[in-house]
This record gives structure tokens, sequence and C-alpha cells, in this order.
């Protein structure tokens, strides 16, 4: 038997293994793959449903234990090709602070927007998933009036390149929720996010747009009254509304109830939000500047938001 032939083939199968390594790593840092992140939500669900159930004494409230759930930072960049003399970036917004880059191609405005409104819907659905799709009391198990407990699921931040090439706003957020489906499920992204059969979006708002300045997606636990009040308050948060599903053994959410206007839908709300039902669990997109977060009258902010 010749032994170089030998030598040569245990090389050649060893190169091979090489290469097939270095392209597997090179897969994934193209691909944007980022194995971390799915610890990160893992553990935080974790501790969503760890918090939500661990049995208390008393039987009165939850054990005061910590999420263990972090922020995630996202800046939407322009592509490489359209700005191959200056990377975009969104340094100026998070001043030091890590965050992945999302960047945005195609060749017209109306692609770019649909980019950023798939990435925004999977975060939202990701959001809703992460704290227990408002199925869970998380923060209590009694009702604590004007308390309002937030999470900070996700930041988004916009190079100036980018801003420049859409114009300084996306349009179709509400339109992409409606009619797109949640992977591995049959429903839109709307109806994932509500707890909900219907796709109808009350209010819906024809202009459909919202600006490029820096965004969060604030998931909430409150009590029933608090929800209200949020209702009046929230106006213009995400499209001019806040998304609201009961949290109880005999939570019910009919058609659009998820998008709350204002004062005025009160009462077609309060028959969804009856009996047994003490807390109420929603999800909004914010402006993430002191105004934007003040309007939601968070009493308190859960998770490491930095």
């Amino acid at each position: 038997m010749d032994k170089k032939g030998i030598t040569w083939s245990v090389r050649t199968v060893a190169e091979l293994i090489a290469m097939i390594i270095v392209f597997g790593v090179a897969l994934i840092f193209l691909s944007g793959f980022k194995p971390y992140e799915q610890v990160d939500k893992k553990i935080c669900h974790e501790s969503v449903v760890y918090k939500a159930t661990v049995p208390d004494p008393e039987g009165t409230k939850v054990v005061n234990i910590p999420l263990n759930c972090k922020t995630e930072k996202i800046c939407f960049a322009a592509s490489v090709l359209d700005s191959p003399l200056k990377w975009d970036n969104c340094n100026d917004h998070y001043q030091g602070e890590e965050y992945d880059t999302i960047r945005i191609g195609g060749s017209s405005v109306e692609e770019r927007n649909k980019e950023i409104n798939k990435v925004i819907a999977e975060k939202m659905a990701e959001c809703w998933s992460m704290m227990g799709e408002g199925k869970l009391s998380i923060y209590s198990r009694k009702t604590t009036y004007d308390a309002v407990y937030c999470n900070i699921c996700t930041r988004f931040a916009f190079g100036q390149i980018l801003s420049g090439k859409i114009g300084g706003e996306v349009k179709g957020t509400q339109d992409y929720l409606l009619s797109n489906i949640v992977p591995n499920t049959k429903k839109t992204y709307w109806q994932y996010i509500t707890n909900s059969e219907s796709n109808y979006m009350y209010g819906y708002n024809k202009e459909d747009k919202i600006t490029t300045a820096p965004k969060a997606i604030v998931f909430m636990e409150s009590d029933k009254s608090s929800f209200f009040s949020w209702a009046g308050i929230s106006v213009g948060g995400f499209a001019g509304g806040l998304i609201g599903v009961a949290v109880g053994p005999l939570a019910t959410v009919g058609a659009g109830v998820g998008m709350v206007l204002g004062r005025d839908l009160g009462h077609a709300l309060d028959k969804y939000f009856t009996g047994n039902i003490p807390r109420v669990s929603s999800m909004t997109l914010v402006n993430y500047d002191r105004e934007g977060l003040k309007k939601e009258k968070c009493t308190s902010f859960e998770g490491q938001i930095s």
C-alpha cells in the first residue's frame, strides 16, 4: 500500500473539514444569525414563566423575583451599496452601547419600508412570545391600582443615510401587521399580538406611517382601571394606539379590541374586561425619548434596559 497516498488522503480530508468549518462560520456571520440572542430570549422567557408561576405562601402576590430579560438594541442602516464610502451606523444614538446592525437594501423606498416593517413585526411577535403571550400575570396576582409595570423588549434607531433615503419615515407598518403571517402559525402578526381571530384594526390610520426617530417596543402589565387610563393617554404611541389583552381565566378578546385609540372606546372595551380579569397585558411601539416613555405612565421598568 502506498503510504504517501494514505498521507495525502488524510491531509485532504482534514483540509476539507477545515474548509467546511470556515464556510459555516462565515455563513453564520453573513446571515446575521446570533446564537447568543436566542439564548437571551430563552432565558428571558423562562424567567417570565418562573416569576408568574412560583407559589407565594400568602397567595396574594408574586414573589419578588427579578426578570432576566435584556433589551435588544437594533440599528437600521443603509446597505453598503447605498453608502460605499461611509458605512451608515447608529453610534450617535447608542453612545457607546453595543447594538446589532441590520442593513436595509432594496431598489426603492417601498422595498426598504417592507424590510424595516418585517423586522418590527418580528420583534413585536418575539416580545409577545417572550412575555407569555398575554396569558400570564407576571408582576402581581392581585390588583395593584395605578401600577404599570413595563419591560422594554427592543430599541430601534435609524442611521442618518438610511433615514434620508426613506424620507425620515417608515410607511406601511400597520398594513404589514395585518397582511403577513407569523411563521409556523396561521395567524397574521396582528391576530397573534392581540390574541384574536379577527384581523380588524379599530381606528386604522390611513396614513400608516411612523417617523425614523428612535423607537422602543414596550410590554406592559397593569390593573384593569389603569389600562383604561392608558387608552386615552397612549394615543399616538404606535400608529395612534395601544395593544391590550386581558389576562385571566375568563379573558376573551374580540375583533379589533387590541387597538385602543381613545376614551370613546372605553364602553366597548369594558365588556371584554369584566369578571375575574384583574390584569391586562399590553404592548406598544413608542418614541424612545423622555416624552414617549412618560406618556406610557410606567411606574417601574423591569429587566435590563442597557
